[in-house]
């Protein structure tokens, strides 16, 4: 059942079929016919475009109304997001500004209805936009430019940024034989290869200086797909880039540039699955006709629900996302680096400078229009021993030659350099991209981010260093013995491996547990307050939210020379009464004392919240002051 509202804001229940597309870029909408029922006829002679309708808690605004001579109306309908946001317009403009989400997304939710959380790391990217857009245009603009995706979880007024929305389902499986309903499978092979070599491990021609001299690979690496069992061998466009050093990187790097040249979409019908997929989420795709058991993305979901809300049917298609918007996508994103890179916003890839540097030199010694003061053209210097070491200057630019060979040049291109020193550097944006990870700098900020997890990182500011699962602390007698066992680290990957004690008060309950001056024992015999099978105080325990674990160590002893009993620990939450942690130990009197530790998590430290929890202890037999706890020690640590 659904709610219509009015342009004048009266409030109608309605029944219809629904119709809803979802698609991985944040798109979601609905079409509705209302057919001539008791409930419809209330409202089906007034709505039209504009009012709206509220689906499984989503606002949605109707337009495209058609009517049929009966008087049956059918609408599309857009979600409030994308109409709320098409109210807004902005008359500033930007030419090649590098921005961070905080400063190009985050402000077009301000004084709006909607939120915005931004769940993962995003890099600082160059904007251009011009006046006259509304911020619809300026927040898709934004996400692609920051290779964002984005959702709005159903029923709710907060859009989440993440690098790439929904989860890998492993408890979906779609099979030939099973839940496939029906297939079809769009290819594009357009860039299709199955071989690519790959060049690493570059070292300085002819011996001279690494850091001044060209560098050649010296090793080579040939991936060949297992598609080539079936296609043949077709080489592709080889990896040439210093940055592969090592035998483990260049094969990866291969193997990911193969795999993409082969673009699959599918788009299938499955029987409905118990739990609904949503949109960017991964299953298995299993075809033995076809040879296909991959793991497939949904980019977009048509739903059907029928008169009273339930899902009847599913279309779904998968890929890596849609063929035709990935190309053009590709295309705008290719135009717009290139303006960059001649604009001098975005750094020029390490692997094609002694192209660029060739082009710089053409460019200025190409031009013989400029008027400079010894010729027409140019001015030039050279060294009086080394006419190879020289120096032209005119209109167009500046070109260095070392031994007639350029090694340095500036023209409107940018300057590109073999080495450059410099004592101050004005800019707002400069991205370093190394092996293992990536810098950015833009004059308030350093941070440096791990190339395979963008969660791992560090920043750097005038007001402090923060880093996330990065930081590792060691002492200055840090050593490794000869097994490998390290001392003095202090802290790994953020986390201290330092521990702190917990303080403990000794609290116990009357009649029922007592303290000998080394331990606990418990008395629940039937003259007593106590009972079997339940659980008593014997301490509190105090801290402030400083670690992650509390771990309780104690023994539990029997103190009989027969018989056996088993013992109960229990660990309550003293703010919400729950069992956080429990033990139960099976006692005998000739075995002495047991050991244990109890570990609980108390979730990610803010280092200011006070817990407070309560150590217990019983007995599933009668105990006559038989059942006895040490506690040796309580902690927080991780």
């Amino acid at each position: 059942m659904l709610t219509i509202k009015s342009l004048e804001g009266e409030v109608y229940p309605a029944e219809t079929q629904v119709n809803r597309v979802r698609r991985v870029n944040g798109e979601r909408e609905i079409s509705l016919s209302f057919l001539w029922t008791d409930i419809n006829a209330e409202f089906l002679d007034e709505i039209e475009t504009g009012w709206q309708v509220n689906f499984q808690g989503d606002w949605f605004h109707l337009f495209n109304d058609k009517e049929d001579k009966y008087g049956n109306k059918e609408f599309d309908a857009v979600l409030d997001f994308f109409h709320h946001f098409n109210g807004f317009w902005h008359v500033d403009e930007v030419e090649s500004k590098s921005m961070m989400v905080q400063e190009s997304i985050v402000p077009l939710f301000q004084d709006t209805e909607y939120t915005v959380n931004a769940i993962d790391n995003f890099y600082a990217n160059t904007m251009s936009y011009s006046k006259q857009q509304n911020s619809t245009e300026r927040f898709l603009y934004f996400i692609g430019r920051h290779n964002a995706e984005f959702n709005i979880p159903i029923g709710t007024k907060t859009v989440q940024l993440r690098n790439r929305i929904g989860v890998r389902r492993n408890d979906v499986l779609i099979h030939e034989d099973d839940n496939l309903v029906d297939l079809n499978i769009d290819t594009d092979t357009g860039s299709f290869c199955t071989a690519i070599k790959g060049y690493y491990d570059f070292q300085a021609v002819d011996g001279n200086d690494e850091d001044t001299s060209e560098k050649e690979p010296t090793k080579t690496y040939d991936y060949i797909s297992p598609m080539a069992s079936k296609y043949g061998v077709y080489w592709g466009e080889p990896i040439h880039d210093e940055r592969y050093s090592t035998l483990e990187g260049i094969r990866e790097a291969t193997r990911l540039k193969q795999e993409a040249t082969w673009k699959t979409s599918f788009t299938l019908k499955a029987d409905l699955f118990q739990t609904a997929l949503n949109e960017g989420d991964e299953v298995r795709l299993v075809y033995p006709s076809k040879d296909i058991n991959m793991y497939i993305r949904v980019v977009e979901i048509n739903e059907v629900f029928d008169e009273e809300g339930d899902l009847i049917d599913a279309e779904y298609t998968f890929g890596n996302e849609n063929i035709s918007a990935e190309y053009r996508k590709m295309q705008y994103d290719a135009i717009q680096d290139v303006r960059d890179i001649l604009l001098g916003k975005k750094p020029l890839p390490y692997n094609v400078l002694p192209k660029a540097m060739r082009q710089a030199a053409d460019i200025i010694l190409g031009d013989t229009d400029s008027v400079m003061d010894y010729r027409k053209d140019r001015m030039t210097g050279h060294h009086s021993k080394n006419e190879g070491n020289n120096i032209t200057v005119n209109a167009s630019g500046l070109v260095l030659h070392h031994n007639f060979e350029p090694t340095t040049a500036i023209t409107h291109l940018g300057i590109v350099a073999n080495a450059l020193t410099v004592g101050w550097i004005d800019t707002n944006n400069i991205y370093i991209q190394g092996t293992e990870g990536h810098f950015i700098i833009d004059g308030d900020m350093l941070k440096a981010t791990d190339y395979n997890n963008s969660e791992l990182w560090t920043e750097i500011k005038p007001s402090g260093l923060t880093t996330k699962g990065t930081l590792t602390n060691i002492r200055p007698d840090y050593y490794v013995d000869s097994n490998g066992k390290e001392f003095g680290k202090y802290m790994e990957n953020g986390i201290p491996n330092a521990d702190v004690d917990v303080q403990r008060n000794r609290f116990m309950h009357p009649d029922v547990i007592t303290f000998t001056g080394q331990r606990y024992v418990l008395d629940n015999r039937s003259d007593t307050p106590g009972v079997v099978n339940e659980t008593y105080a014997c301490e509190n325990l105090r801290s402030t939210h400083n670690s992650k674990f509390i771990t309780v160590g104690v023994g539990l002893s029997y103190n009989t020379d027969s018989g056996s009993n088993r013992a109960l620990v229990e660990i309550v939450d003293q703010n919400t009464g729950q069992v956080v942690a429990d033990l139960n130990v099976f006692l005998r009197g000739e075995d002495g004392t047991s050991w244990h530790d109890i570990t609980f998590e108390v979730g990610v430290p803010d280092y200011a919240s006070p817990l407070a929890y309560q150590l217990k202890l019983g007995s599933t037999l009668l105990s006559a002051k038989t059942v006895g706890m040490y506690v040796n020690r309580v902690r927080q640590h991780g």
